[in-house]
Parts: structure tokens; sequence; C-alpha cells
């Protein structure tokens, strides 16, 4: 199944610039500035579109009544046929009221194939669309005549005194371009686009080396295999492979068009996912990303790719870069200064793995619509920064694991971070083993119901300040704060946790604390307290005579080697079962 045809849109600038005046009777003259052009055209490939016409018409000191017209000409010069193309109205400026200006445009075409006209119609005052050709032949040529009229009432019409009207008349040239095929399949019961399931090249993505975009078709007689893969099936696209000489049985692949571009489809995940001797692509300039709206996975696990050039990608209509640039792990720096951000919702895994980057400048993006950060800088082992001023979180809704694994981070300024709609802080700090501090006090965590191995292996940690914390809304603190093995002090006071039903491993192996205050702990509504102070060694008391375990159902190995317990009362405990002991 395919994806709908992508259609070319270009503006021809403003062709024709309209300027009228009125100065009858008692009215004055108004004259708006003009932006004009005689003379505009618009290319691709084979394909032109020309114009060709006087700047504007006035009607200067006109009166109720008077009219004004002009010619231009609209010519196809190229090889192929147009689509189709459009006429709009726009730049306007039009404060007469009463519908008493009109225009009409007539149409005679040079070919047998007629144009469309317009009848006598009242000037609108927003950007309207007037003409829509069905269609243009090469060398065809379309004469248009403009007509605009002062309608004359018969009664006074001193009420439209200094008003103004300013337009200029605009072509968008719609035309099929050469666009890359786009996949199918279905899963569980739903279809799904991934380029990795289709065959083609894709058949071969773990034997190619370097990929080649190139703006002539020219398959060699050498090519060990080749495909059409326009979305057509028209041969606009052509792929083959030939031998890359490395005695490997690997192969360069070379993509090719007659046009200037190849336009992605605007589904283009998984497009390179997976190429696993993938080591450099070539002019990717020729890839054009304007109706892209899916990068999910695009470059996902092209592990020895070891430079990406996107000075030319356009992805204003990106929403989804979901593990985009994920498991580049060969990639020792990307400039990400010509990404257009503005309408990305998910950013899931976006950097994940990037384990050759050292830094990340993201002073570019904008993402004031995303709601997913989940892992998006998880395994980034080269970092040991990050500014996160450029980024805009008020729409983010989680945060799972946003930076696991980054243990090359010394530090984290997590002030920029606007987290109140954030309802997920699972993983967020897992295995930042190098941080020895970390101020979360800006976090905002009133909406969070999950911190689940939030802070697991922070093993370098030697304080917290959780005092801000707001934890009202969390459900589940499994393994919290599992490992923080340099934690000395470690104040929970502030925290509730009536709503908490998951406490399994919050301090394990937090061998470090001599002491901790759970007074404050509201234990009701938990019903896991499995290995709860597992391997926590170095406490000499525990005061655990709050705790309500009336709903507990599980407290193995809870109190597992806390070796320099001297004494614990658990009399209050309505269940002990294995709970292990000192």
């Amino acid at each position: 199944m395919k994806n709908k045809k992508i259609l070319m849109i270009i503006s021809i600038i403003t062709l024709i610039s309209f300027i009228i005046g009125f100065s009858y009777a008692y009215f004055t003259t108004i004259v708006i500035g003009n932006d004009t052009a005689s003379s505009n055209i618009t290319t691709s490939g084979s394909l032109r579109l020309t114009y060709n016409g006087t700047d504007y018409i006035s009607l200067e000191n006109s009166q109720p009544g008077s009219s004004d017209s002009m010619t231009f000409t609209v010519t196809n010069t190229g090889s192929l046929p147009l689509s189709n193309y459009e006429i709009y109205l726009s730049n306007l400026i039009n404060t007469f009221t009463n519908d008493e200006v009109i225009y009409e445009i007539d149409c005679v075409s040079s070919d047998v194939v007629s144009c469309l006209g317009k009848t006598q119609t009242p000037l609108p005052i927003v950007e309207t669309l007037s003409i829509t050709q069905g269609s243009i032949a090469p060398g065809t040529t379309h004469t248009y005549t403009l007509t605009v009229s002062f309608i004359d009432t018969g009664s006074l019409q001193d009420y439209n005194q200094d008003k103004e009207l300013y337009f200029t008349i605009t072509i968008n040239e719609q035309f099929t371009m050469s666009t890359i095929m786009a996949t199918s399949y279905v899963y569980l019961g739903a279809p799904k686009y991934r380029y990795d399931t289709v065959g083609y090249f894709w058949d071969y993505k773990n034997s190619i080396t370097s990929i080649t975009f190139e703006d002539e078709i020219d398959i060699p007689v050498g090519a060990f295999a080749s495909w059409d893969v326009s979305e057509d099936q028209d041969g606009s696209v052509m792929a083959y492979i030939i031998d890359d000489g490395l005695g490997k049985s690997t192969y360069e692949l070379y993509i090719q068009t007659n046009s200037n571009v190849i336009m992605a489809n605007t589904n283009s995940s998984y497009f390179f996912y997976n190429f696993g001797e993938l080591t450099t692509i070539n002019n990717l300039s020729i890839l054009d990303t304007s109706f892209v709206t899916n990068m999910d996975s695009m470059f996902w696990n092209c592990w020895y790719l070891t430079s990406l050039d996107l000075s030319n990608f356009n992805t204003s209509k990106v929403t989804n870069m979901a593990r985009l640039f994920s498991n580049l792990g060969s990639l020792t720096s990307i400039d990400l200064s010509s990404l257009d951000t503005s309408n990305v919702t998910n950013m899931f895994y976006m950097f994940g793995y990037l384990e050759s980057i050292t830094s990340l400048d993201l002073s570019n993006f904008n993402t004031s619509k995303v709601t997913d950060m989940s892992l998006i800088f998880e395994g980034c082992i080269g970092l040991t920064s990050i500014d996160l001023s450029p980024l805009d979180t008020r729409n983010v809704t989680t945060m799972y694991a946003m930076f696991n694994s980054c243990s090359g981070l010394l530090s984290i300024d997590l002030s920029p971070l606007d987290t109140s709609k954030v309802i997920d802080m699972q993983s967020m700090f897992y295995g930042c083993s190098s941080l020895t501090s970390l101020n979360i006090t800006p976090l905002n965590t009133t909406n969070v119901t999950n911190m689940q191995y939030m802070f697991e292996n922070c093993s370098g940690l030697t304080s917290l300040d959780l005092s801000t914390f707001d934890t009202s809304s969390v459900t589940n603190m499994n393994a919290m704060f599992l490992n923080c093995a340099s934690l000395a002090s470690l104040d929970v006071s502030s925290f509730d946790t009536g709503s908490v039903t998951n406490m399994s491993g919050i301090f394990y192996n937090c061998s470090s604390l001599t002491s901790l205050d759970l007074s404050t702990f509201d234990t009701g509504s938990v019903t896991y307290m499995s290995m709860m102070f597992y391997g926590c060694s170095s406490l000499t008391s525990l005061d655990v005579s709050t705790f309500d375990t009336s709903s507990v159902t599980t407290m193995y190995g809870m109190f597992y080697n806390c070796s320099s317990l001297t004494s614990l009362d658990v009399s209050t405990f309505d269940k002990l079962g294995s709970t292990g002991g000192p």
C-alpha cells in the first residue's frame, strides 16, 4: 500500500500588484505602496512555469462605475506537463464595505484544453484561492485578463471615503516530485511503516558500507542488483548496489534520480535503520525532507557511521523524532543547528547511546510541543555536562530514564526544566555514577506517579536534598535509591507516601547511611517491602515502629545484611514472613 503522492507547492513570489485609489466628490485619493514583478520563473527538473505581464493597474481618481483591466500570461516552458497550479489573491488590504469593489478573470488557452476563469466576484478581505487550473501542457500559454471594477449602486457612497485596497496575485505551482517509496506491513492488525521490511536494497542493509545520492540515473553494467524504488514505480527513483572492493561481500549503494532532488516520503521512519556496516552517507542534501512528518528511527543503529551532514535537512513538518540518532556509537560530533523541531512532539530515545559524542548543542531547539523526552540522552557516556537551558519542557509528561546511564556527567543543572506536567520520572538519573551532587530542588514533582529506580546506581552521590520533593501522587518507589552507596545521609522527612504501593528495595545497598528517619512514612497502602533495607550495612539504628504493614504481601529480605543493627523492633508488623535479619 502506498502513501499519497507528495505534491510540491512553490510560490512564484508576488506576480502582480494592484494599487487602487478613489477620488470622487469629496473622496480622498489613497495610494498603497506597490511590490511589483513583471517576470518570474519557478523550476524543478525540466518543468518551468513563466509569468509575464504588466506590474499593476490603477483606478486613480475613479468614480462609481469605473473599471480597469490588465493582461498577464502563464506559460509552461518546460518539458513536463504541470498537474495543476493555483492563483491566489494575497497580501490583501481591503477596507471597503458592502462588496462594492469586484474583480473578474478571463482565461484563454493556447492549447485545445481550455483554462478556467473567474466570474464577477467581490474582492475578499483575507487571502483567498481564486482559481485552480487543472493542467497546463508543455509549450502552452494561459492568457489572463483581470478586470477590477468599482460598482455604482445608484446612491450616495461616501461611507467608503478614505478606504484602502491593495492586493497581489500569487501563483502556486503543484507537481508530483520523484518520491521514494513508502512501505507498510500489518502488525497486530494495524498498518505499520518500516523500510526494513520491504525488500529491495533494504534486504542488503547489513552488507552496505556507503550510501550515495545522485541527481542522474546511470546504472552501470557491473551493478550487482538494481531496483525501481520510486513511490509510483515509474523509474523516477532508482537504486543499485555494486561491490565496494573490500573483498568482504559488501556493497556501495547508489540512489538516483534525474530530478534535482529525491523527495523523502512523509513517513521516513526506519529509512537507514540497522545498516550495520554503513560508514558514510554522501550527498544527503539530494534527499529532500520537506514533507516528512515521521523520522522515527531514521538513522537508528548505524553504529559505524562516522559523520552525518544534516545541513540541508528540512524538518519543519516533523512531529516524531523518536530514536532518530540513537545508537550512532562511532559518531564523534553532530551539528543540530539546521533542525527545526518546532512541531516535534516525540523525542523518545532521540540521542540514545551516542557514546562517542562529548557535547550536544541544543541551542536551536524549540521543544515547546514535545510531550515525550523519555530516554532522550540515555547512554551518552561521553557527555560530562549538558546545557538544558534551550529546552522548553512545559508540555512534557514523561522524563522516564532521561539521563539513564549518562555515566560521564559530572553535573546537571535542572533549573531550566519545567516539570509541572511530568508524571513519570522512573530511572531519570539511573546510572549517573559520576555525579557527586545533584540539585533537584527546581523539579516540580506534584504530578509524578512513578519514581521507581529514579536515583539507582548514582554511586557517586554523597548528598541529596529532597526537601522540596512533592511525592503526594507517587505510587511506585521501588529501588528509588538502590546502590546509592556513597550517600552518608538522606532526609526523607518531607515525603508524602500515602499513595505509595511499592517500596521494594527503596534503600537497597545504601551502605554508607548510618541513620534514617522514617517516622513520617505512611505505609498503609504499601504491598511490597521486599529488600527494602537490603545491604544497609552501616545503619546502627532503625525505627520502623510507625510502619503500617496491614497491606503488605511480601517482606522478603527486607533487612538482609543490615549488619550494624544491634536491635530492631518489628512488634507492630502485621506479618513478617521472610524479612531477613542482621
